[in-house]
């Protein structure tokens, strides 16, 4: 309702600070920036939270009747300029937030600034300060008995775990905030849970359900007229189209999530949608347009000094450097891509440029050590697609170390486990199989050959990690 209202409140707001009414200006203000936060005015809403701060208080500020009300104002601020990654401002209103929420006795409200800080500790790379801090939100919510605010926390620390690739923890945080804002009715948390449940269902290598908590997710967005969710759930259900080899629809559904960011003004966002268009550009066939894409994410995200999201997109353009012969240009950003990904500690990035790597260096040894960590670590995560890319790089490894069953066994179990995923190889991954299997095949004559690929294609994943060598 807000919506049809916004003028003749941003003509009270106005007066308020026209006027020098701080009061005034910061109830408004604790009421309005939710509104602001969830229907995209992200850039507006700061502006005038901003200007309510500079108004001097009538009163000393220690023994302020508006803590309570200054404080939201604070955590108002802060998540918005959290939303257009301009992290600075965000840790100062965030802490100041945090501080008359103590002072007042807000326990809640106290709890919810620490979700905010554990965000953005989460956005800026550390990932283990973000668990820690939600861990402390989520213990002190759990004692108030605030089911809304649970879920909220519940789905902010499924996503450190999420950050980190450690699915298998994600997942149940996810769950439990989708049971509990459906319970309580709360749509707008329920939307958050359902689309971060469709991200990491999808990692986890059940595609058919990720694709339907995302249908789910954007249907209720576009409902509830939620901009950033549209474009999350349509991120999500791209990247589920680019790993089944639905080209169109994942440049579809990925130009469309970037046209939606790019209004919100979310650089970070940006910067990963673009990767994920280039990266289905590619899958397309359109080179040109997937390395205008790449790096126009990897200038987004240097301006941002953003890690995370680059760490990602050099391994997409790795992969349009290996396709046009480039190896030495393809080994430079999937080494530069590895080295980012062990700093930040990203699970599913190192995994990724192990798996490039280890396909592509000519170093026998480091062959091995790349295909062998990413199984350990596909296993840890539970990351099936990526484990089984690992376990095609390490059948040629095998291979070449003379033991041409085992290869056969190693890529025939990836053959099965991509059947039942639903993801077919890329054309360099279909090259790379290709040769190992022809080669398998000529080592071991036709019986042997049929015989090691009936038993790996029998395979599930966790019997193909253990042929793998992984405990």
């Amino acid at each position: 309702y807000l919506r049809a209202d916004h003028d003749n409140v941003r003509t009270a707001l106005r007066w308020a600070l026209d006027t020098g009414d701080a009061a005034t200006a910061i109830r408004f203000g604790a009421s309005l920036w939710r509104f602001w936060y969830r229907s995209g005015y992200w850039a507006e809403g700061r502006a005038w939270l901003r200007a309510v701060l500079t108004l001097p208080l009538a009163n000393d500020p220690a023994d302020d009747a508006l803590l309570k009300e200054r404080s939201l104002v604070q955590r108002g601020a802060g998540a918005l300029a959290l939303l257009q990654a301009d992290f600075t401002p965000a840790h100062d209103h965030l802490q100041a937030a945090l501080a008359l929420a103590r002072q007042a006795g807000e326990a809640a409200d106290a709890a919810a600034v620490l979700d905010n800080l554990a965000v953005l500790a989460k956005e800026r790379g550390d990932y283990h300060a973000a668990i820690a801090l939600h861990e402390e939100a989520l213990a002190l919510q759990r004692t108030l008995g605030v089911p809304r605010d649970i879920a909220v926390t519940l789905n902010n620390l499924g996503g450190d775990h999420e950050g980190m690739s450690d699915f298998r923890r994600a997942a149940p945080r996810f769950a439990e905030a989708l049971a509990l804002s459906r319970a309580s009715g709360d749509t707008h948390t329920e939307l958050i849970a359902l689309v971060n449940l469709c991200g990491v269902t999808a990692n986890l290598g059940d595609y058919a359900q990720a694709r339907a908590l995302g249908e789910e997710a954007l249907a209720r967005a576009r409902r509830l007229d939620n901009d950033r969710y549209v474009g999350s759930a349509l991120a999500n259900l791209g990247a589920v189209a680019c790993d089944q080899g639905e080209a169109q629809a994942a440049v579809a559904a990925f130009r469309e999530a970037l046209a939606v960011v790019r209004t919100l003004g979310a650089e970070t966002r940006i910067a990963i949608a673009l990767g994920n268009l280039g990266r289905a550009l590619r899958l397309l066939g359109d080179r040109a347009g997937a390395l205008a894409a790449v790096e126009e994410s990897l200038a987004v995200a240097a301006a941002i000094k953003d890690e995370w999201s680059a760490t990602y997109t050099l391994v997409y353009r790795g992969t349009l450097a290996e396709d046009a012969g480039d190896d030495g240009a393809a080994l430079a950003d999937y080494r530069a891509a590895l080295a980012t990904a062990r700093k930040l500690d990203l699970g599913w990035g190192i995994a990724a440029s192990l798996n490039r790597l280890g396909a592509l260096t000519p170093d026998a040894s480091e062959a091995a050590a790349c295909c062998r960590e990413s199984l350990d670590r596909c296993a840890a995560m539970g990351q099936q697609l990526l484990g089984t890319e690992a376990l095609e790089g390490y059948a040629a490894v095998v291979l070449a170390a003379a033991d041409p069953a085992r290869a056969a066994l190693l890529l025939a179990a990836a053959d099965g486990l991509r059947e039942r995923l639903g993801t077919p190889r890329e054309p360099q991954q279909r090259a790379h199989a290709a040769r190992t299997s022809a080669a398998t095949r000529a080592a071991l004559g036709e019986g042997a050959f049929a015989a090691a690929q009936a038993a790996g294609r029998a395979l599930d994943f966790a019997g193909a990690l253990a042929a793998g060598g992984v405990a």
